[in-house]
């Protein structure tokens, strides 16, 4: 993803919608004693930001995840690593920080 950034040259952006699968993922949230988790699971919901600070890329997103095939709550927290199943849609909303601060 960080490549992906820097490529089309993103200095803001905030994610607004993402489909796809994961394979096993990092999960950050208060709710779970593990941090790793294996899947399938499916991705939900998408929140959060990309910023381009002095060391690079700062990515913070955070997701709402579906197991495939079980009828159990979902999985809400920061996404820190993924392994994905197949492809991944991310949609990111591209903003002119200059410009805001005006």
């Amino acid at each position: 993803m960080k490549q992906a950034l820097e490529e089309h040259n993103v200095s803001y952006g905030t994610f607004i919608s993402g489909g796809g699968e994961l394979k096993s993922f990092d999960l950050i949230s208060d709710n779970y004693d593990k941090p790793v988790f294996s899947g399938p699971f499916l991705l939900d919901r998408v929140s959060g930001n990309v910023k381009l600070q002095k060391q690079g890329h700062t990515i913070n997103l955070h997701v709402t995840l579906l197991k495939k095939g079980a009828k159990a709550y979902p999985m809400t927290g920061q996404l820190r690593k993924a392994v994905v199943n197949g492809n991944l849609q991310l949609t990111i909303q591209l903003s002119d920080l200059g410009k805001i601060i005006q």
